[in-house]
């Protein structure tokens, strides 16, 4: 889950991306087989972070296509109206119980 607290604080997309990239070259060197994840929506309160979530969400996908891995999309069960659903989470930000249990559903058919 990298990406959310580097855009929270002012990181480019861009940036963000780039670290993607040395990480998952790290662990293909190490005979890793990473999964990419998407990053989560914020909630109301910092909606104002979904459109560059959004952006690099659409280039780990393209990332993924790219170097032959698999991209979950968390937000199809997260998510809805291009924010994270109020019921998963307390603070617009972290998971709750609840969320968890979504992401844990998600994660299961590739574990």
């Amino acid at each position: 889950m990298v990406g959310f607290n580097d855009l929270n604080k002012g990181t480019a997309v861009n940036d963000v991306y780039s670290s993607y990239e040395l990480i998952i070259e790290k662990l293909k060197r190490a005979n890793i087989t990473p999964y990419i994840q998407s990053t989560l929506y914020a909630g109301e309160k910092l909606s104002g972070l979904n459109p560059s979530i959004s952006s690099l969400n659409k280039k780990l996908q393209k990332l993924a296509k790219k170097e032959g891995l698999i991209y979950i999309d968390l937000n199809k069960g997260l998510s809805s109206n291009g924010l994270l659903n109020k019921k998963f989470t307390k603070d617009d930000v972290h998971l709750n119980v609840q969320g968890y249990l979504v992401w844990k559903n998600l994660l299961s058919p590739y574990i």
